[in-house]
């Protein structure tokens, strides 16, 4: 906390409702300078590349990795406003399901190995957290349905029924 608090902003991109897209969602720091129109594609192959690589990565490893592969000019643009970030990936069974941005430092002093391998470590959290949210609400999903019909069972209908009534009395009054 004590390091991210020394960054100009930290940013967490989440997927849109979509599912298509990642923005920004919440932001954090002195000089918040990602915009929320700004988003990137969840099937860039600049991502997809970031992903692969499973940690943070400083600026420069950034720009390496663009130079060292052929992107297309409009996946690149898509990183343009982050190009001076720490990109780290959030993964949750290999997939990509949010990102970290970490803005350079206010005093310009650079992040150390131990600041990337830090946010490595809360991004894989992060990553185990949105997979363990993602399965609960699948086992309450199917808690709540038949598994054969996919219509709702009796322990959801106990659930709604008393809801209902109470909004009937309600309509009533």
């Amino acid at each position: 906390a004590q390091r991210a608090s020394e960054s100009g902003c930290v940013a967490v991109m989440l997927p849109d409702t979509n599912g298509e897209r990642m923005r920004a969602v919440a932001m954090s720091g002195p000089f918040q300078r990602i915009r929320p129109e700004w988003s990137i594609r969840l099937d860039n192959p600049v991502l997809r590349a970031i992903a692969e690589r499973a940690e943070a990565l400083a600026p420069f490893a950034t720009a390496r990795l663009l130079s060292e592969r052929a992107f297309l000019e409009a996946d690149i643009a898509e990183f343009l406003p982050y190009l001076d970030h720490i990109i780290s990936p959030v993964l949750a069974r290999e997939e990509i399901v949010g990102c970290l941005l970490v803005a350079p430092k206010v005093y310009d002093s650079p992040f150390s190995i131990a600041d990337l391998d830090t946010l490595t470590l809360i991004s894989a959290q992060a990553g185990l957290a949105i997979q363990s949210a993602q399965l609960f609400e699948q086992l309450r999903e199917r808690a709540q349905t038949d598994y054969l019909t996919g219509l709702p069972n009796h322990r959801h209908l106990q659930e709604i029924v008393p809801a209902m009534l109470s909004a009937a009395d309600e309509a009533q009054q």
